[in-house]
C-alpha cells in the first residue's frame, strides 16, 4: 500500500491479494488463503497458516503460534473447535442449522454461552446462562 492506495502488483489474476500493507498472501487452488506472513497495518508481526478440508472449510489455523482445529458435520455446521495451544474446547449446539449454544471447556470448567442474532441471522451478542449480556458486536 502506497499513500493508502493499493499498488498494481498486489492482486493476482484471480483477484486475490498477494500483498497488502507489509503482508504477503499465499492462496490455494480454491482462492483461499493458506499463508499470511509479514507485518499488519498496526505494526504487529503476523505468521499465519491455514488448512482446508475437501469442502473448503477451514479445519486448522495457526496464527502467531496459536493452533485451532475445527470439526464440521457433513452439511457444514460447525460442531467443535479446539484451541490446541490453550487446550480450550468449544462445542457448538445447533438446531435447524442455527447455533443455539456454545459450551466452552477449559480444564474441567464449562461455560455456556447463547448467541443472539440480528434480522440477517448474524450473531451480534452473546449471553450467559443467567441471561446476562457477555459481549456485543456492531455490524458495519
Amino acid at each position: 500500500m502506497k499513500n493508502r492506495q493499493l499498488s498494481q502488483n498486489t492482486i493476482d489474476r484471480e483477484n486475490n491479494f498477494t500483498e497488502l500493507w507489509s503482508l504477503s498472501f499465499t492462496n490455494d487452488y480454491a482462492n483461499q488463503p493458506t499463508a499470511i506472513i509479514g507485518t499488519n497495518r498496526n505494526g504487529q508481526s503476523v505468521n499465519a497458516s491455514y488448512v482446508y478440508d475437501g469442502h473448503h472449510r477451514r479445519v486448522k489455523q495457526t496464527v502467531n503460534g496459536t493452533t485451532i482445529y475445527s470439526v464440521y458435520e457433513i452439511q457444514g455446521q460447525l460442531l467443535h473447535r479446539l484451541n490446541a495451544t490453550t487446550n480450550t474446547a468449544t462445542d457448538y449446539i445447533a438446531i435447524a442449522n442455527t447455533t443455539v449454544a456454545e459450551v466452552e471447556r477449559v480444564g474441567s470448567n464449562d461455560t455456556v454461552r447463547y448467541p443472539y442474532f440480528d434480522h440477517l441471522g448474524s450473531a451480534v451478542k452473546m449471553g450467559n446462562a443467567s441471561g446476562g449480556l457477555i459481549n456485543s458486536e456492531q455490524a458495519m
